[in-house]
């Protein structure tokens, strides 16, 4: 191979994906503390990311964080790995990239500093594998508004270049001390977008007349190894021939391959729920077949999709959280009236265990994750206990549909049931306080236990379904349009406004696909 193979510093870029973002920007002054000392260490540089479409705050990616390290010899860089500073990243980390290198070619500064040593300013060709560009530029506050308007022409080319297989932004701070990590298929491929890019070549050649750097670094380096994932992937990976810029994650997730025909299934199943539920209306308000089945299947739709995006560790959680956690709190609450409020089964809801009707903790899974599927997509990413009560509060307001619905139909009854919310008669305002209690530790479990996407659409359809069939059937077939009412209001400020941020998703998904 090339002399970059085994001559120079070595040099490694690690990039960790977490969701504890306040923990992560703990660690940030920690790792330099901790790595300040290191034996071989040369040059450190801890580093948030983000989607370099423009170069300002909102390109910021809070759940991937990067560590670029220079050392004398490997062996310095390999004895580093077990330090605290690396093992406290690696604990918290839900993914993780490690990139190897050998700096090939490098010109300009970083912090004063030229980090990768004295090296010749171009490639000399000799290394024939995979490369990687490394940019870094302390930005001139009073050129800021001329280079952002610059940027984005380059970013759409560099999004289309063959050969690409990884483009991030990095930086230590999210403006003004900001660059570019970038990996190719060769040398060949970075220099292509180099110097026969004409929206690169043009933003090139307006850098010096337009100053808008105070400093600024260009390195090449050799790719010895890469490991690990990024947004679930590995840019080496034989299906990544291409990559796309990425876009500031909205959930770090552990990767699972998705199954297919699990996630048909699931989907088959939902409908099969919805059937069940248009079926009530037709037998004056539902029977106890028709209860069990749409439960049924909506459990069962709800245990494949995890099961097709997850896997077995995301079944286990809603199975044991939801479904256990609610057998447990029902029977506690038929045998001592904690949480809910003093009530009991008729018996009239088929077989039981501990006192609670076996279908009842089908029905905790049912909702339970559509619930916080729904939240998460209201909060965004890294906000747990925002998360945490925004999907109690989701899970609390289908109650106020469901209770009166299967009193009603004689299921269960309350001892005490006033005082109750208005227009919700016969159920205590007690049930709700107990709802949102249970409902708060299952969705604050649950949102640590099962790892997330960007949008889960099967349990959000589940939810928002639930909402739009509970108002029509309470206001023209239960014969309750009180609750219809009620209800509707507050499971509306849930269900709303996520078909509010829903339409919005998609409107920018078709402005970004007609760019």
């Amino acid at each position: 191979m090339a002399a970059p193979v085994n001559e120079g510093p070595f040099v490694e870029l690690r990039i960790w994906g977490v969701d504890h973002v306040p923990a992560a920007l703990a660690r940030v002054p920690l790792t330099r503390r901790r790595l300040r000392n290191s034996p071989g260490l040369t040059f450190a540089k801890t580093m948030g990311t983000g989607s370099a479409r423009t170069f300002t705050p909102r390109d910021a990616d809070l759940h991937h964080w990067a560590l670029l390290t220079v050392w004398d010899t490997a062996v310095s860089a390999e004895d580093a790995a077990a330090a605290a500073a690396m093992r406290s990243w690696d604990l918290m980390a839900t993914e993780q990239l490690r990139v190897t290198m050998r700096p090939i070619a490098s010109r300009g500064r970083w912090s004063r500093r030229e980090p990768f040593g004295a090296l010749p300013a171009r490639d000399d060709g000799t290394w024939s594998g995979p490369v990687a560009a490394v940019t870094r530029a302390r930005l001139r506050p009073t050129r800021a508004m001329s280079f952002w308007r610059a940027v984005p022409p380059v970013v759409g080319e560099l999004s289309r270049a063959d050969g690409l297989r990884l483009a991030l932004g990095i930086g230590e701070a999210p403006i003004g001390l900001q660059g570019t990590f970038s990996v190719w298929g060769s040398s060949s491929d970075l220099a292509g977008f180099a110097y026969r890019s004409p929206e690169h070549l043009d933003a090139a050649r307006r850098t010096e007349p337009a100053r808008w750097y105070a400093e600024e670094l260009f390195t090449r380096l050799a790719v010895l190894d890469i490991s690990g994932t990024y947004d679930g992937r590995n840019p080496m990976s034989p299906f990544a021939i291409r990559a796309r810029t990425p876009v500031p994650a909205r959930a770090t997730s552990r990767a699972h391959p998705v199954n297919r025909s699990l996630l048909t299934a699931a989907w088959i199943l939902v409908a099969a729920g919805v059937v069940a539920q248009i079926a009530f209306p037709y037998t004056d308000g539902g029977n106890l077949v028709l209860t069990v089945a749409s439960v049924a299947f909506f459990a069962a739709a709800v245990t494949l999709d995890l099961a097709s995006m997850r896997g077995a560790r995301a079944v286990a959680a809603v199975l044991i959280v939801a479904g256990g956690g609610g057998l447990v709190a029902e029977s506690v609450g038929v045998h001592t009236g904690f949480p809910f409020g003093s009530y009991d089964y008729t018996g009239t809801l088929g077989a039981e265990v501990l006192d609670v009707p076996v279908v009842v903790p089908f029905a905790w899974i049912t909702m339970a994750w559509p619930a916080l599927a729904a939240a998460r997509r209201l909060t965004g990413p890294g906000r747990r206990w925002v998360t945490a009560v925004v999907g109690a509060y989701a899970l609390t307001a289908w109650d106020v549909f469901l209770d009166p619905q299967m009193v009603d139909q004689g299921y269960w009854r309350w001892h005490d049931p006033e005082p109750a919310l208005p227009g919700v008669d016969g159920i205590p305002l007690t049930n709700v306080a107990g709802w949102l209690l249970v409902s708060f530790l299952m969705i604050a479990t649950l949102d640590r236990l099962i790892d997330k996407r960007a949008l889960d659409a099967l349990p959000i359809a589940i939810y928002l379904w639930t909402y739009v069939s509970s108002v029509i059937a309470h206001a023209l077939f239960f014969g309750r349009p009180p609750v219809a009412l009620v209800g509707g209001m507050i499971m509306g400020l849930v269900a709303i406004p996520l078909i509010v941020v829903l339409a919005r998703g998609r409107k920018g998904d078709r402005q970004h696909a007609d760019q």
